[in-house]
């Protein structure tokens, strides 16, 4: 089979996500996700992943990253979740698994469908108790996206631009700021929360053109193509979405990039 460039693809952009161990809630109070946020921002200086978005909830880790590599991923994967898990079992005595399993991950397109991906992680904070609009969750980009936090930032705003630049819908930072603003009330006075959970279950989420090319990596036996639900403003541009009946995607994410 030939391989894929992921320059082909539009770029590596995927969504991560990896939930903590029930016995081992290392994000349930403050302190420690304060510090998870922390060292994200030290790991990701000086490296060529770029993290487009972030959020943190009292169980799970969602991060939206961009990468030339899927190794470059998973190097940064494994010294972020590494470092944690170790901090916290040293601070508080604790021994066995602190992450439920590894980490899933999901190849997104980019353009329109990463800007949904980001509409999407910014609205997941709602479900928190006490919680009624993204700005109150400060363990979210949120604040950064909307220009509200102009220091110690995580979020690479360049290349997030980047990402994004796929009908010329924004040719500034001020351009994005003001659609993602709008976007996120629009969708709060229309109660329009789309669970992240289909990224999650997702092998890839791109136009239906890209992922019928990119599902040819995959046997048909264990793969399904369906259109996403997105009930959203962009409802003319449809995302598509591949489901596979294996939970482990990994191996064919490295097939399809390697």
């Amino acid at each position: 089979m030939k391989k894929t460039d992921p320059s082909e693809m539009g770029g590596l952009v995927c969504f991560i996500s990896h939930e903590t161990h029930p016995r081992t809630p290392m994000l349930k109070f403050a302190r420690d996700r304060k510090n998870y946020l922390q060292r994200l921002r030290r790991l990701k200086a000086g490296q060529p992943i770029k993290i487009l978005d972030y959020l943190l909830s009292t169980e799970k880790v969602h991060l939206l990253v961009k990468a030339p590599a899927l190794k470059t991923i998973s190097t940064f994967m494994m010294q972020l979740q590494g470092t944690t898990a170790r901090d916290y079992a040293k601070r508080k005595a604790v021994e066995g698994p602190l992450w439920k399993a590894r980490y899933q991950m999901s190849l997104v397109q980019e353009g329109i469908h990463t800007l949904r991906c980001i509409l999407d992680m910014a609205l997941a904070v709602i479900g928190i108790p006490r919680i009624v609009h993204p700005a109150e969750w400060p363990y979210s980009g949120y604040q950064e996206l909307a220009g509200s936090r102009k220091r110690y930032r995580i979020t690479d705003q360049k290349i997030r631009l980047r990402c994004l630049l796929y009908d010329h819908r924004f040719k500034s930072l001020d351009d994005f700021r003001d659609c993602y603003i709008d976007a996120v009330e629009q969708r709060l006075d229309k109660q329009i929360f789309n669970a992240l959970n289909l990224w999650e279950k997702a092998w890839a989420i791109g136009s239906r053109e890209w992922i019928e090319k990119i599902a040819r990596s995959i046997p048909k036996g264990i793969r399904t193509i369906r259109q996403m639900d997105t009930n959203d403003e962009f409802r003319t541009e449809a995302s598509w979405m591949i489901i596979m009946s294996r939970k482990n995607k990994r191996p064919f994410i490295k097939e399809l990039l390697n």
